[in-house]
C-alpha cells in the first residue's frame, strides 16, 4: 500500500467524503484540511448534492473522483473505500460527517482496519472530532455566503451590504421612522397602502385634506401640516409600502452594535441555478448576518406573528446553516400566543423585541447573538 497510514489529520493529501445530510459541515471539513484530491462517495439519492459540492471543491483547486455506491450494502461500500485507500499515493483521511448510517459504519470500519485518520465536524461544539485519537480541535475554516447557498443549488440574487450604504440612506430611515409611527401619518399610510397594493403607478397622487401624497418619476413627495418631505431615493417607497422600514432599522442596529467582522446584508434573496426550477419563489431573508462560518437569519415582523413565519425561519436555518446558524425573530407582537412561543423554543429561534412606540430594538440580545450563538437568551415581554 502506497498510502501513508496515520491517525493524525494534516492538510493536503486526499479526503474521502460521504455525501448526504446537511452539506455545510462537509464543506467545512474540506475547507479545514484543504485536500488536493477528493474521493466523493454518494448514493442515487444524494447525487444532486454531490454535484453541487463538486463544483465548489473544484473551484478550490481539488481534483474530484466520483464513487457511486449503494445505500444499503455495508460490505460493498467498505470494499469501495478499501480500494480507495489501497490506491492512494499519499496521506488520506475520511470525513465521517455526512452520508447514511450504513455509509458511516462502513467508512469507520475501513478507517480503523487500515489505520487511517477519520473525523467528524461537530457544529454544536464548533470543532473537529478526530475519531482515531478521540480528540477535539477547534474549527478555523470560514465559508462564504455564496457557497452556503450553492450547496443547495442556489445563488444570491439580491441583497445590500449595509456597511456600504451611504449616509443618505440612514437619513431617509430616520425620516420614515418619524413618520411611520405617528398616528396621523399612519392613517394616511393605511390609505396609501390600499392604493399601493392595487398597483400604485408613477404619477399617482392622493389628497386627504391637509395631507397630500404624490409619487412621480423623480421621487416621492409628502405634504403634512408641519413639514413637507421629498425623497428621490427609491428605497422610500419600499420602506413606506413594502415593510422594508423595520428590515433596514434592524440591519442598522446590528451594524451599530456588532463589529466589523460581521457581514450584514438586508433584503437578501437567493434563487435556483437550475433553469427548470428558476421560476420557483426565491428564498427571502430580511436580514442576513455572517461571521466566519456562522450565519444569522433574521425575520422582521411589525404585525402579528404566524406559525408560517416561524416555520420559514426553522426551514431556512436547517437548510442553509444547520448547527452553525441561528434564526432570530424581531417582532412587536406583545401578545404572542404561548403555542408560538413554544414553537420558537422548539426550533431554537431567538425572539428579540421591537418597541413600536419608540422604535427601539433590544441591543443586549443583538450583542449576545454576535458574541456567542449558544449564549443567546430568550426575551420575555
Amino acid at each position: 500500500m502506497d498510502s501513508v497510514t496515520s491517525k493524525t489529520i494534516s492538510k493536503g493529501g486526499s479526503q474521502i467524503i460521504l455525501v448526504g445530510g446537511q452539506p455545510i459541515p462537509l464543506l467545512l471539513g474540506f475547507l479545514e484540511f484543504q485536500p488536493e484530491s477528493v474521493q466523493l462517495l454518494f448514493t442515487k439519492q444524494s447525487r444532486g448534492q454531490a454535484a453541487q459540492l463538486k463544483d465548489i471543491f473544484a473551484e478550490h483547486g481539488a481534483t474530484i473522483t466520483d464513487h457511486p455506491i449503494p445505500h444499503n450494502r455495508v460490505q460493498r461500500i467498505k470494499a469501495v473505500i478499501d480500494e480507495i485507500i489501497v490506491d492512494a499515493k499519499g496521506p488520506i483521511t475520511i470525513n465521517l460527517t455526512g452520508g447514511t448510517k450504513l455509509m458511516s459504519i462502513a467508512a469507520y470500519d475501513a478507517a480503523k482496519t487500515k489505520s487511517i485518520a477519520s473525523f467528524y465536524v461537530d457544529g454544536r461544539s464548533d470543532s473537529v472530532y478526530n475519531l482515531s485519537t478521540d480528540e477535539l480541535h477547534p474549527l478555523s475554516a470560514e465559508i462564504s455566503i455564496e457557497d452556503c447557498f450553492r450547496t443547495q443549488g442556489q445563488v444570491p440574487q439580491e441583497g445590500v451590504n449595509v456597511r456600504e450604504l451611504p449616509d443618505t440612506t440612514w437619513d431617509l430611515l430616520d425620516d420614515i421612522g418619524k413618520l411611520y409611527f405617528d398616528w396621523g401619518v399612519n392613517k394616511l399610510r393605511n390609505k396609501l397602502m390600499k392604493t399601493y397594493s392595487k398597483g400604485l403607478q408613477v404619477g399617482s397622487s392622493l389628497d386627504l385634506g391637509q395631507q397630500r401624497f404624490r409619487w412621480d418619476s423623480g421621487g416621492i413627495s409628502l405634504k403634512l401640516k408641519t413639514r413637507d418631505y421629498y425623497w428621490k431615493d427609491p428605497l422610500a417607497a419600499k420602506m413606506l409600502f413594502e415593510g422594508r422600514y423595520l428590515e433596514y432599522l434592524v440591519a442598522k442596529r446590528f451594524s451599530d452594535v456588532l463589529g466589523e467582522e460581521f457581514e450584514i446584508q438586508v433584503g437578501f434573496k437567493a434563487g435556483f441555478t437550475d433553469p427548470s426550477i428558476a421560476s420557483e419563489e426565491k428564498n427571502e431573508i430580511d436580514v442576513l448576518v455572517k461571521r466566519g462560518r456562522q450565519l444569522f437569519f433574521v425575520e422582521c415582523k411589525t404585525g402579528s406573528v404566524k406559525k408560517q413565519h416561524i416555520d420559514k425561519l426553522a426551514v431556512i436555518r436547517r437548510r442553509y446553516g444547520g448547527e452553525f446558524a441561528q434564526s432570530i425573530l424581531v417582532h412587536s407582537d406583545k401578545n404572542l400566543p404561548s403555542e408560538l412561543r413554544e414553537q420558537c423554543e422548539d426550533n431554537s429561534i431567538i425572539r428579540v423585541p421591537f418597541s413600536v412606540q419608540n422604535r427601539q430594538i433590544d441591543d443586549q440580545n443583538i450583542k449576545m447573538a454576535g458574541n456567542n450563538l449558544k449564549s443567546i437568551k430568550q426575551y420575555e415581554f
